[in-house]
């Protein structure tokens, strides 16, 4: 085929069997005009997994008996909302504890640590180990102390309803109050 001057030939896009779509002397991975396309897929793809997770953890807390939104507790002798702590259990736990967003409850007979609604979701209370009711009796020991001199810590020691050892630390604001309720005298 001859082309005239000033003519040029059109070639349509041609497909590469292993890189793609090809375009002149540019190759690209896909095609442009498929980006929003994909775009979306990747969009629902991550948020169907998001919902599938937040709704597997719904349904182990309510088959577990535990609340999606906790409230404070009727009779509570003491509460403290949006604090922090962490779990004792080991390096990660105590690298992913909660920062203000745990509630305390000291009833007459136990002890409540949970994470407010959203952070109880997820499944992070247990892969963080924080979300407990403890009976006052299985309290071990309460133990004020510091950490960095100016963070107010209290560390407790506890068996949980199957008989395991734990230890928890929390950060509470009115710690004082706390350690009074429970019956702790000697406080930093």
């Amino acid at each position: 085929m001859q082309l005239r001057s000033g003519e040029r030939l059109h070639r349509a896009p041609q497909l590469h069997p292993q890189l793609g779509f090809t375009r002149g002397t540019q190759t690209m991975p896909f095609p442009v005009e498929n980006l929003p396309r994909i775009f979306d897929w990747h969009l629902l793809g991550g948020l169907g997994w998001l919902a599938l997770v937040v709704g597997a953890s719904i349904t182990y807390r309510k088959s577990r008996g535990k609340t999606i939104y906790p409230l404070r507790p009727e009779g509570a002798i003491f509460h403290e909302g949006w604090t922090s702590g962490y779990s004792n259990r080991d390096l990660l736990t105590k690298m992913w504890g909660a920062r203000n967003c745990l509630m305390v409850s000291v009833l007459k007979d136990e002890l409540i640590i949970q994470p407010h609604f959203p952070f109880n979701l997820m499944f992070l209370p247990e892969v963080c180990d924080l979300d407990y009711r403890i009976s006052r009796a299985n309290i071990r020991s309460i133990k004020p102390s510091r950490f960095f001199y100016f963070w107010k810590i209290i560390t407790i020691d506890f068996v949980d309803s199957q008989g395991k050892d734990h230890s928890m630390s929390l950060a509470l604001r009115k710690r004082d109050d706390f350690l009074r309720v429970m019956g702790i005298t000697d406080a930093l």
